[in-house]
């Protein structure tokens, strides 16, 4: 997988299959490790003790998946660096970035959305440009919106 500013760059759905698959199998040699233990040992107690470290081993996986989700949801991926260096490059000229939305929607897809208030509107590939060079944005929408009074 590729790294954008040290961040794994990953289809979270394919992330889930794989460590669903992954967890699926571990808890089921953890179970049958215990009903071995139970049967060949006497140990009773690795039945409960099985059960509850691969519902750690849930929980931890899981919660990992959402957290990384939510950061997707609510505009924390990719980092800030990434943001302020598509705000600063927009802003070089005077211009004002009333509001900007960049976030991952898949593998090497990244979208922004931005609103640049500017006295002097550049053309639509320029922007493109501008944003291209700050930023790996694969989908853009810009809003130019005339700051002259």
């Amino acid at each position: 997988p590729a790294h954008v500013h040290g961040q794994q760059d990953s289809d979270q759905n394919v992330r889930a299959a794989y460590v669903h698959v992954l967890t699926d199998a571990l808890t089921s040699v953890l179970a049958i490790g215990a009903l071995l233990a139970g049967r060949y040992l006497g140990w009773a107690w690795m039945d409960p003790v099985a059960a509850a470290l691969g519902a750690v081993i849930i929980l931890r996986w899981s919660g990992s998946l959402a957290l990384a989700c939510g950061r997707q949801l609510i505009d924390l991926d990719p980092n800030n660096d990434q943001r302020d260096a598509v705000r600063t490059a927009l802003e070089l000229d005077g211009s004002s970035v009333s509001d900007l939305h960049l976030w991952r929607v898949g593998p090497q897809q990244l979208v922004c959305v931005v609103s640049v208030a500017t006295p002097k509107p550049k053309s639509l590939d320029q922007y493109r440009s501008i944003v291209l060079a700050a930023a790996p944005v694969t989908h853009l929408t810009v809003e130019i919106c005339d700051a002259r009074s």
